[in-house]
């Protein structure tokens, strides 16, 4: 009786003992770490989703816009908020006041986004290891990682256009690292690295047909591919300001550049990447307009 009783004893021990290391050791949920989001689609989009918010580096952007826009740093604009205290207007810029540059108005075109950089690289070292159960999750899948491309080919996109050749990272940084071995890359490694991003969201992304709204497409890869392209045509990165590699291309001459430019933008124009059309009509106005012109034409744009 007592060796019965002995052994009920040490076997509800064992069971209770197994019972409470079952309940304690359970998963958060209200936070995760980077093993348990990529362990699950769904976290995996939802995490890609944040760097879609940071792409103006906080999330109180909406894709880097803001209602203080770039151009009102210069003639082109006049913001209708607060011009007469912006520094910039004022001529007291300075290291120590740097108005709508040194504070969040701005911060989508400042060495901040390489927070974001860190986030898309952390996404595609770990993306490719994401369980999927059906073909229809591989699909997701891949077009989450050519999202990721475009993401990053956006931030540098930004970057190029403020400070020329950047610092160039495609992978997760690790502890102990000598960073004081990274440098800057040439302006032309810079657009390289670029295009090779915009080429594989490109390859990767579905039409704006087959896209939720708000998420990056086939069509707004190309464009951005091409705007990129045009943007680097400029004198002042042909040696017109300086032959630095970093401010000025090496290898890449006007006349390529702007040729592929119009190569990318003419696929988009044939539907290549989707299909778009102009709002409206192409046709001049009459002029001048009477009450019922205008009245008509502001039904076409409805």
């Amino acid at each position: 009786m007592k060796k019965i009783l002995g052994s009920i004893l040490v076997l509800t021990l064992i069971i209770a003992t197994t019972s409470c290391d079952d309940i304690l050791d359970q998963k958060a949920v209200d936070a995760f770490n980077e093993e348990s989001v990529f362990e699950d689609l769904n976290l995996t989009k939802a995490y890609l989703g944040r760097c879609y918010d940071y792409i103006g580096v906080d999330n109180n952007m909406l894709l880097g816009l803001r209602e203080d826009l770039l151009a009102g740093a210069t003639d082109e604009l006049l913001c209708i908020h607060r011009p007469s205290g912006y520094p910039f207007l004022k001529g007291i810029m300075s290291p120590d006041e740097l108005g709508h540059f040194g504070n969040w108005r701005f911060n989508w075109i400042t060495w901040n986004l390489y927070s974001n950089i860190k986030n898309v690289n952390v996404f595609l070292a770990n993306a490719q290891n994401v369980p999927t159960e059906n073909s229809g999750e591989e699909a997701l899948l891949a077009t989450y990682i050519a999202e990721a491309y475009f993401i990053r080919a956006f931030d540098y996109v930004n970057l190029m256009r403020s400070y020329g050749g950047l610092v160039l990272v495609n992978e997760p940084f690790e502890l102990g690292e000598d960073f004081l071995s990274i440098n800057r890359s040439s302006l032309d490694e810079t657009l390289d690295f670029i295009i090779a991003d915009l080429d594989k969201a490109i390859a990767g992304l579905p039409t704006k047909d087959e896209m939720e709204q708000g998420r990056a497409t086939k069509g707004a890869a190309a464009a951005l591919k091409s705007r990129i392209l045009s943007w680097s045509t400029g004198e002042l990165m042909h040696g017109a300001y300086s032959n630095d590699p970093l401010v000025s291309f090496q290898s890449h001459s006007r006349e390529s550049l702007l040729t592929q430019a119009q190569t990318i933008a003419k696929e988009i124009m044939d539907g290549m990447h989707g299909d778009y059309s102009l709002t409206g009509g192409t046709d001049d106005p009459p002029s001048p307009l009477t009450e019922a012109d205008v009245e008509a034409y502001s039904e076409k744009l409805l």
